[in-house]
């Protein structure tokens, strides 16, 4: 895939848990215990909040999924995988056409295709104050030097209680003032939320070599839908994430049952609570789901 082509597309972007059978009443009670105890710790490894606002950012509103450097029909199966997984948390897909801001870029030289996105797209990436909301530089270094079979970045935008936007980013000029939306908040409930507004996901073609096209792709929504830690080691819990980890079999790896729950609890959390309130409600989605 040419450089170029990447390019030109940012410029457009704004296993269920093995459980011992119950024997007795004592039994359940520890195997629930220990339920509970492995999915905080899963939910605390791998969930990251944006910027410095202590919240856990998600989709609001419209999601248009768009893959390059990939045949039309293995794409077309990315897209459609993607926009699935999206509707059944309750988000809008774009029709056809629409100017993709979920994009899926597919490539034998990642490495490559990472470092110059940082280096020629900062403000696409929210580099600058008022580009969006982020990780921080730091974790833009390591998307950009850390080799990966897939990476993602994140983008995302405050919005207030109803999912207005109170400061917006303009990556093709520069950032509009701020404005100021209805006041609210409380001490449970913040006046703000985090809403992304564009993400990007590097697949790197070599790196998943043998995977299905439907591993890929769930493994694409599960980053792209949710803002997780790459650095995660998630090999203790069922999860899609342990997929092109070495030693893993090629078979057909898909979301798991955790992995369906963790973003149903986000997104049926409160997005104006705080990242431990949204935390806390991703733990009782998931313990749910695995019982």
């Amino acid at each position: 895939m040419k450089l170029r082509h990447a390019f030109a597309a940012i410029a457009c972007l704004m296993l269920t848990p093995a459980a011992a059978l119950a024997q007795d009443e004592e039994e359940v009670v520890i195997t629930g215990t220990r339920l509970r105890d492995a999915v905080r710790d899963f939910v605390g490894a791998v969930t990251v909040e944006t910027g410095g606002d202590d919240q856990v950012a998600r989709w609001d509103g419209r999601v248009c999924p768009g893959v390059i450097g990939m045949a039309p029909t293995q794409a077309q199966a990315v897209v459609d995988r993607v926009a699935m997984h999206a509707l059944d948390l309750g988000l809008q897909v774009g029709e056809p056409g629409c100017a993709a801001n979920l994009l899926v870029i597919f490539t034998r030289d990642s490495d490559t295709v990472a470092r110059e996105l940082v280096a020629q797209h900062r403000r696409a990436l929210g580099y600058y104050d008022g580009d969006g909301n982020t990780r921080g530089r730091a974790a833009l270094t390591d998307f950009a030097e850390t080799s990966r079979p897939v990476r993602w970045w994140h983008v995302a935008n405050t919005a207030d209680e109803s999912g207005f936007i109170i400061q917006d980013s303009d990556i093709t000029g520069a950032p509009p003032p701020t404005v100021q939306g209805p006041p609210g908040g409380s001490r449970i409930n913040r006046a703000t939320q985090q809403v992304f507004s564009r993400v990007i996901v590097i697949v790197d073609a070599d790196r998943v070599t043998g995977a299905r096209v439907g591993t890929i792709a769930d493994y694409v929504s599960m980053a792209a839908l949710a803002q997780l830690d790459p650095d995660a080691d998630t090999t203790q819990w069922p999860t899609i994430l342990n997929a092109f980890r070495a030693g893993v079999p090629e078979d057909e790896i898909v979301l798991t049952e955790w992995d369906v729950s963790y973003l149903r609890g986000l997104y049926g959390a409160d997005g104006n609570r705080s990242g431990g309130s949204q935390r806390r409600a991703i733990q009782r989605a998931v313990v749910e789901g695995g019982e």
